[in-house]
Order: C-alpha cells, then sequence, then structure tokens
C-alpha cells in the first residue's frame, strides 16, 4: 500500500498540534500530500442571529490554517486547508468521513477529556474507523513521548471494505518503521488482521 495522501483533523485544542506535528511528519517522510480538514461543531451555525458567534468560529479557523501552514513550510512540506464548520456532531462527523474515503492515511487523535467543549464529536475515531473503509493513526489525547516521537501506544484502525485483508495492515508497516521520529504502532482490524500485523 502506497500513501501518498494524507487527511489530518484539526480544531482547536492544544493536542491538534501534536496531530498536526505527526502528520507534517509522515507526509515529508513518505513525500505524501498533506490536507488539513478543521472540522468542529458549532450548534449556532444555522441561526441568523449567530452571525457574531460564526465570525468568531470562522476566525479560529484562519488561525489555525495560518498557523498550520507556516508550521508546514518551515518542514518543506506543502498542504492543503479545508474547513466545515457543522450544526451539529452528525455533520461533523460526515465531513471527516466523506473527505477521509479520498485519502490513503487519516490522522485523527483522542480528546482530553479535561478540556473537551463539544465542538468535536466523542465518537469521531469511531465512526471514520467503521464509515470509511480507510486506516486511521490515532494519537492518543496524551501526546508525545520522549524526543519528540509519538507514543509507541499510537495504533492505525482499520475498517475494511473491498481493500484484500494483506493490504488492511500494510500502513503499519509503512509508517511504524521508528527511528525517525514515528513511534512503532499497532494494527487494530475490525475484524482483527491475520499474518501482516501480527
Amino acid at each position: 500500500m502506497t500513501i501518498r495522501h494524507l487527511l489530518v483533523h484539526l480544531e482547536k485544542s492544544e493536542v491538534s498540534a501534536i496531530r498536526a506535528d505527526v502528520a507534517i511528519m509522515l507526509a515529508k517522510r513518505l513525500d505524501a500530500k498533506l490536507t488539513a480538514l478543521y472540522a468542529v461543531c458549532d450548534p449556532d451555525v444555522p441561526g441568523l442571529a449567530s452571525r457574531n458567534r460564526y465570525v468568531f468560529v470562522e476566525r479560529a479557523a484562519g488561525k489555525a490554517e495560518a498557523a498550520f501552514r507556516l508550521h508546514a513550510a518551515n518542514r518543506g512540506v506543502e498542504v492543503d486547508w479545508v474547513a466545515d464548520i457543522g450544526a451539529n456532531e452528525v455533520e461533523v462527523s460526515r465531513a471527516v468521513v466523506l473527505r477521509a474515503r479520498e485519502m490513503d492515511l487519516v490522522v485523527l487523535g483522542q480528546s482530553d477529556p479535561g478540556s473537551a467543549d463539544g465542538s468535536v464529536p466523542e465518537a469521531l475515531i469511531e465512526h471514520t474507523v467503521l464509515h470509511s473503509g480507510r486506516p486511521v493513526l490515532v494519537i492518543p489525547y496524551g501526546g508525545r513521548s520522549r524526543g519528540g516521537r509519538t507514543s509507541s501506544g499510537d495504533c492505525v484502525e482499520w475498517q475494511p471494505r473491498s481493500e484484500p485483508s494483506g493490504s488492511r495492515c500494510a500502513a503499519t508497516s509503512r509508517i511504524g518503521r521508528g527511528g525517525d521520529g514515528v513511534g512503532n504502532g499497532t494494527c487494530r482490524a475490525t475484524p482483527p488482521c491475520r499474518g501482516a500485523c501480527q
């Protein structure tokens, strides 16, 4: 499995920066295209009276985009940016799943339970794994371990579709070689893989 296009989900939390770092490292290492998707819930989006609130959310997305583009440019990685602000969790999950279907690998992260504000659906990771048919690298909210590397507990999750069973774990072997800033991940496929990742 060749990884040519990555998607990273970003939002306004601090752990989002760790996710962006990992995605930029992977894109550079794999010489892959990287798309950042800023997707958050804002229940006030549909109302006309909430226009000021929506402008605030757009500004937060603009700041995140500028920081992400600068960080990627400093690492020599070209990126695309997409923002989807949904009125509810279903809209945000749908936006991430639909965009993920066009990618070779998706980078998502757990939300810090202590700072969750409802802007990211709690079941985003599960929905993406189950409905996108793409490998999903999950970054724990605990973030980085020593030396700027991702945690050894990072995981590629996969809900296979029509792809051959051997390829569902190929992403793990491709990104989990360690030694250059990317931890040795594990594969959790649904149903479990046989052979390639065990």
